[in-house]
Parts: C-alpha cells; structure tokens; sequence
C-alpha cells in the first residue's frame, strides 16, 4: 500500500469563469468536485488513519489460519516494518508463503488476509 500519494487535477480547463467551490467540508455528497472546481484526492493509507495495525495483525491471522507449524508463526511490529510495509499485498503474500511453511498458496494467503483485514476495519473504532 502506498504510504501517501497526492494527485491534484482541475474539473475544468476554465475556472476564472466558474463559480468558487464550496467551503471546506460542504462538498456533494456525492463526493464530486463541483462544475468547474478544483479536488485534491490523497490516499493517505498509514499516514493520517493508522491502518498498518490492522493490516499486521489480519496477516498474522491469515499466518495463524494457513501455518503447518505449531504454535503458527506471526510477525511482530519491528519484522513489519522492516520486510513488509510499504511493499505491495502481492508482494508480501509471496514473502509469507516463502517465509513460513503454510498450508496455502499466495493467492490464497492474499484472498485470506484482505477477509481478515475488511473484517477488522469493519469493527467500529479499530481505525485510530
């Protein structure tokens, strides 16, 4: 997942002619930027939401779901960030299966893992 990325664009070639957007916070909710404003989209995955608690600990389920070992192997904080972070889901699943001996291919690990993440976040308050 990317650590931050920005992408600013114009929503028309012409804004001297269009109208001021509205304030802060008073966006459509449709969450289209208004006829001839401006939006700037940021994916700030990790940055502003802390989500890479969420992502280690959905990975050491799918570690603690697919593991032939016992007790199943699971990464701590210093391990995340040092191999895993930053890297790319893909990525990652290929270094679990390569890392530990699990009862799953890459694919299914990766399937495993984004269940257990979109179940965690489901939970109200687990995003800080």
């Amino acid at each position: 997942s990317p650590l931050l990325s920005a992408t600013a664009f114009a929503a028309s070639a012409d804004t001297a002619a269009a109208p001021a957007p509205p304030a802060m916070g008073e966006l459509p909710a449709s969450g289209e930027a208004p006829e001839g404003g401006m939006a700037l989209i940021f994916d700030c995955d990790g940055t502003l939401v802390d989500t890479e608690t969420p992502y280690m600990e959905a990975f050491n389920q799918a570690l603690a779901a697919t593991a032939v070992a016992s007790p199943p192997p699971s990464v701590d904080r210093e391990t995340w960030g040092r191999e895993l972070s930053g890297k790319g889901l893909e990525r990652d699943a290929e270094y679990a299966v390569s890392k530990f001996d699990l009862k799953a291919t890459a694919a299914e690990f990766l399937a495993l893992w984004k269940k257990n993440f979109a179940d965690l976040v489901a939970i109200e308050g687990s995003i800080q």
